[in-house]
């Protein structure tokens, strides 16, 4: 038999991830275009936004699947920075 949660919480951290890689992905193209660095274009657009959140979907999913609670623990405490830091980047500066 086909264990659903475990295949939805796979798909979350495999689906963040891959967001995430095509984020730094567009980053890097805008960045060669506009002759930056990457850290310069994802630190000015909403792209950081974008890729705090697939961050936070990676460490979700990831979390979901750990086997001890340690475990669990680190990767909801990475999931919350990144839910900080996603916070911070959607305030109007």
């Amino acid at each position: 038999m086909i264990d659903w949660a475990y295949v939805g919480l796979s798909a979350l951290w495999i689906g963040g991830l891959s967001l995430g890689l095509a984020l730094v992905s567009i980053a890097s193209t805008i960045a060669s275009r506009r002759r930056q660095r990457l850290g310069q274009v994802l630190a000015k657009t909403r792209l950081r936004l974008a890729l705090d959140m697939s961050l936070l979907l990676f460490c979700a999913g990831l979390a979901g699947l750990a086997a001890f609670w340690w475990e669990r623990l680190l990767w909801a405490l990475l999931g919350l920075g990144y839910l900080i830091s996603a916070w911070r980047a959607s305030r109007p500066v």
